[in-house]
């Protein structure tokens, strides 16, 4: 349970922080600096990260549904809008075959308001970070170590109060 509510958590919280250029957190590699800071994790930064980590997860459903709200009016389904927008991404709409034209002008119509609920989530998650006093790198050390961590996962669990 915890690996799934935190962890999906990260796979959109760190891209977030990250910026949209850069890789997952957990995909690079941390500097030597960085892996020292990371070990000194008072249990006052784990409760903030906790809070943190419920808060992103409210977070993230309500944009969802804003999300799927948008595609739903336009009649497009997220699957579909990812294909596209998959597509768009890879072959610049080259080879768009198997979009069809009405599809395609569903997509063109919705994506500025995707764009826009995702620059909104982007920087209500900062906030949330941020108010809890952590600068986002910091937040983002504190996170490679819970996810590389039985411990700090252990406590966090805890703290989030679900099932160990």
């Amino acid at each position: 349970m915890f690996k799934k509510l935190v962890f999906s958590g990260f796979a959109t919280i760190l891209p977030v922080m990250l910026g949209a250029i850069a890789l997952p957190a957990f995909s690079q590699t941390p500097s030597f600096i960085a892996q020292a800071q990371t070990k000194n994790i008072t249990d006052e930064e784990l409760g903030k990260f906790a809070k943190i980590i419920l808060e992103q997860a409210k977070l993230a459903k309500a944009t969802q549904i804003e999300r799927l709200d948008v595609l739903q009016e336009e009649g497009l389904t997220e699957e579909k809008f990812q294909e596209i927008s998959k597509q768009q991404s890879n072959a610049n709409g080259q080879g768009s075959s198997n979009i069809s034209a009405e599809d395609m002008k569903k997509f063109e119509k919705v994506s500025p308001q995707i764009q826009e609920i995702t620059e909104t989530y982007k920087m209500k998650m900062r906030e949330i970070v941020q108010v809890e006093g952590f600068t986002v790198q910091r937040f983002n050390e504190i996170a490679i170590e819970v996810e590389g961590n039985t411990t700090l996962q252990k406590k966090v669990t805890r703290l989030l109060g679900l099932p160990e």
